[in-house]
Parts: structure tokens; C-alpha cells; sequence
């Protein structure tokens, strides 16, 4: 067999020795003294390349489990995506767990009309991280522990020369929800490695896609580096990178600024490396609070939060939070202040003092006329 780079990578010891039932939704896998029989349960997912679903054990050690199975056409044309994705789903899963979805095997259907292969992963109960943040702002203390893990994951991919391509929220699975985030990155169809000539070609999903990929300059781990640029943004903001329709109402820090637009420089040579990345003071911050400006505005001098709220996944934020400013801001005297309803306001917090780190107010007040 052969691989994304150019050695022979043989796929044939994860193969599982499969039968099928003739209703077509039953899978019977033969293990030593044993069988195991899975079904189809649920469509999961679907993309450009194949179909993801969800297949639950209904007889055999394995009874009541569930996992992900993605069928692929087994195409001549797609016979190479399939071995790379083979290929890095087993040499990332078995060696960082944490970090990569599990790769438990693979098995062939040969139909006649359409023969397809199935790589059997490990289930995701709570699906991907785009299904799970809704387009809702996540707090920053949340979105620096997945960061974290998504850039772990990427700096293994990147030390053993390979790059993903294809970074997006939808290939960020999760394990446990926040705020004690798990996440494991998956969907490695498109990966290559640097010494790929392939790495040219214009593959990936277009919004994640760094510039010089877009203009079919190629790729390169610091293309990874942008898309995971544009990932964290969306993360925080609840917004696309470029979608700039409501972002007067969010609130960045200048240490969040810095650290996303310093991954989306145009330039790729302007970007840090993955290492780079991971000692970025962003991700290193004590903690992080999210607070909502109320509705109602106030002059009086003194600054005071009123209450914290959480914009965790499973708890929405109310805009019922007031904030009055301590201080004067340059050029603005706190009797001519006017808060911006509904705005998020992020606040990072030090042990029990609740201190405003490089907090431009001028984001929430305005002049009155």
C-alpha cells in the first residue's frame, strides 16, 4: 500500500473481518471465539468525500456501545485520500489519544453499483464543536482550553511533517462539554505531508482556507496556522472571521486581538509556528470573565459590576449586567459616558479581584450629544 508520503504504508493489519447482513443495516464483524453485530442507528454527518454515522453494538463483547463510521466510495480516484486518512488516523490516535479521535479498524463492502470502504472511529457523544457552540460567544477562559488541545494537537501533526488542511470547527469533536472542555481533532482526508507535491492542489473548506491556499500557492503548516486562526475567532466571537456584522457588540481583549491576528497575517512567513503559538500569553492567562452591559445606561462615577453572567453552551446570556466605569477615560468625562446595551464585556479576573487588564472602554461608551 501505498501513502500521503511516498512510503509504503500497509493498512491491511487494521482490517476487520466483516460480513453483511442482507436488510443492509446490520454489519457482523467475526473476532476470535466470538461475533460482534452492529447496527446503523443514525445518520451523523455528511460531506463532500462521504457519509459519517452512528452505528450501535446489539450482540457481542461490545453490547450497547456505540461508534462513528465514515463510508467512503472506494474509488480509484479517492483509494489515495482513504490510505492518507488511514494512515494519519493510525499513527496520530495511537500515539496521542487525547488529542486525536481513536481509529478502531476499517472494513470493505463490495457492491456492485458502488463499492465503498468504512473507517471505524470512535463515537463523539456530544458531536462537533460547531454543533455545540450554536454561533454563541464562548468565555475565553473555555475557548484557551480548547485552543490548547487543538494546537497540541496540531504541533504533533506539524513535528512529524504533516499538515491537516481542513481545520475547521466541524472536525473538532467533543468528548466532555464546558466549561471543563475535551476536544480531539478528526477528518484527515485531505491531510499531506510538507514533502507532497499534492500539497498544491485546492482542497479544504473555503471560509477556514488561508490566503496563499486560496490562490492555489499551496500549503504549508503555517496554512494550519491561519485556519486555526480563524477557528479560535469564531470560538470567542460566535462570528466568522470576516463577518463583521455584529462585531461592535463583542468585546475583544487586546490579548485575544493580538493572538488571532497574529495567526492571520497574510504573510505566511508573518505567522508564528505552532510552538510560537502555544506559549502565547492568551493561552496562559489566570482566568477570564464574561459580563453583559445592561440595557439601561448610567453617568454616576465609580466602577461596579453588578453580577457575572456565563455564556457557557448550555447556559445563555441575559444583557442584565451593569458596568459603571471608575475611572475617567482620556478625552470622555464620566458625566458625558453612556454604556452600549447588550455588549460583552470581558473582564479578566486575577485570585478574588476582579481587575480590568488592558480594558478599552471606549468599545461600550459613547458620547452624548
Amino acid at each position: 500500500m501505498f501513502s500521503s508520503s511516498g512510503k509504503s504504508f500497509d493498512i491491511q493489519p487494521w482490517k476487520l473481518d466483516t460480513r453483511f447482513h442482507t436488510d443492509g443495516e446490520r454489519v457482523i464483524h467475526i473476532i476470535p471465539n466470538t461475533i460482534e453485530v452492529w447496527k446503523v442507528h443514525e445518520v451523523i454527518g455528511e460531506g463532500g468525500y462521504g457519509v459519517v454515522s452512528r452505528q450501535i453494538c446489539i450482540q457481542g463483547p461490545s453490547e450497547g456501545e456505540s461508534r462513528a463510521v465514515k463510508r467512503i466510495p472506494n474509488t480509484p480516484e479517492l483509494r489515495r485520500d482513504i490510505v492518507r486518512e488511514i494512515e494519519a488516523l493510525a499513527t496520530f490516535s495511537s500515539k496521542y489519544p487525547e488529542y486525536f479521535v481513536r481509529f478502531l479498524g476499517w472494513y470493505e463492502e463490495m457492491a456492485q453499483r458502488e463499492p465503498s470502504l468504512h473507517i471505524v472511529m470512535e463515537y463523539a457523544p456530544y458531536g462537533d464543536l460547531n454543533k455545540c457552540l450554536q454561533n454563541r460567544p464562548c468565555r475565553e477562559s473555555e475557548a484557551t482550553r480548547i485552543t490548547t488541545q487543538v494546537a497540541r494537537a496540531l504541533k504533533y501533526m506539524h513535528d512529524m511533517d504533516f499538515i491537516h488542511r481542513d481545520l475547521k470547527l466541524e472536525n473538532i469533536l467533543v468528548f466532555h462539554p464546558g466549561p471543563d472542555w475535551h476536544v480531539k481533532l478528526t477528518d484527515f482526508g485531505l491531510t499531506k505531508t510538507m514533502q507532497d507535491s499534492a500539497t498544491q492542489s485546492f482542497r479544504g473548506t473555503l471560509i477556514y482556507m488561508a490566503p496563499e491556499a486560496k490562490a492555489s500557492q499551496g500549503y504549508t503548516n503555517k496554512s494550519d496556522i491561519w485556519s486555526l486562526g480563524a477557528v479560535v475567532y469564531e470560538i470567542v466571537t460566535g462570528q466568522r472571521l470576516f463577518d463583521w456584522a455584529d462585531d461592535s457588540r463583542v468585546w475583544l481583549g487586546l490579548a485575544f486581538n493580538e493572538f488571532y491576528r497574529a495567526l492571520t497575517q497574510r504573510q505566511p512567513k508573518d505567522r508564528p509556528t505552532i510552538d510560537e503559538v502555544l506559549q502565547h500569553e492568551w493561552l496562559h492567562l489566570p482566568s477570564l470573565s464574561t459580563y453583559h452591559v445592561a440595557s439601561s445606561t448610567s453617568s454616576s462615577p465609580g466602577y461596579s459590576v453588578a453580577s457575572e453572567t456565563s455564556t457557557t453552551p448550555e447556559t445563555p446570556t441575559a444583557s442584565e449586567t451593569t458596568i459603571r466605569p471608575d475611572r475617567e477615560e482620556p478625552g470622555i468625562p464620566n458625566s458625558q459616558l453612556q454604556l452600549a446595551p447588550g455588549n460583552i464585556v470581558r473582564v479578566e479576573s486575577r485570585a478574588e479581584d476582579v481587575v480590568a487588564l488592558e480594558l478599552n472602554l471606549r468599545v461600550f461608551f459613547r458620547h452624548k450629544e
